[in-house]
Parts: structure tokens; sequence; C-alpha cells
């Protein structure tokens, strides 16, 4: 029972935080870019966290996406610019935008240049 407390503790401060971000980005709100540099296994290893870098200021940022990908077409998105939504107040604070649920949850129409991500994810 103790475990299962701490599980539920673990995963309530996860969405507070999730929470305080978007806030945040949405009071503060800049869009730029990103570059996928890596990935992290998730999820029972059939997909990936995204690993991203972008700079805002001279200032090189490195962060991990809370969106996940296939495994089957990891290498497609590897090195590829997507674009973020970013807090101008605390620019370490930022979302990348993959897939077109990720647009429409910021309100932004999802790029043409983007379309080879529905044929990858099945939209």
């Amino acid at each position: 029972m103790k475990i299962f407390r701490q599980i539920i503790i673990f995963l309530c401060l996860g969405i507070l935080i999730t929470s305080c971000m978007v806030d945040e980005i949405k009071r503060h709100k800049a869009i730029g870019s990103a570059k996928i540099t890596g990935s992290r296994k998730d999820y029972r290893n059939w997909a990936f966290s995204l690993n991203y870098t972008y700079k805002i200021d001279s200032i090189l940022y490195v962060r991990e996406s809370s969106n996940t990908v296939s495994g089957k077409y990891l290498e497609d998105y590897m090195y590829k610019d997507f674009p973020i939504v970013y807090s101008t107040k605390k620019p370490g604070k930022s979302i990348l935008l993959v897939t077109p649920d990720d647009f429409k949850r910021w309100n932004m129409q999802f790029p043409d240049s983007l379309n080879w991500v529905k044929d990858k994810i099945g939209f």
C-alpha cells in the first residue's frame, strides 16, 4: 500500500509540474525551432521520448519531450527541426510540437512541411 501511495504522489507531482509549465508558456508564449538530437526508450520499449535542443539569446537548451513516437520510425525524426513553444520569461520551459494534436492544443495550424509526420503516425 505504501508503494501505491508513493506512485500516486509521484503522478500527481508530475501533473502539477506539467500544468505549471503549460500555464507559464501560455502567459509568455513564443515560438521557436528545435532540433531532435536523440531519444530515450519509453513505455516498455515500443516508443521513444525525443531529446531536442534549441537556442534562445545565445543559450543552448537541451530538453526531453513529453511526446512519444513509435520506435519503428525513430530514425525519420533524428536531426530534423520541429517547432517549439516556450516561455519568454523562462526560455528553458518549452514544449516540442510534433503531431497535429500538439499543434491543435496550442491553437496553431499544422505546417505543410510536417505532413510526412502524419504518414508515420497514421493520422
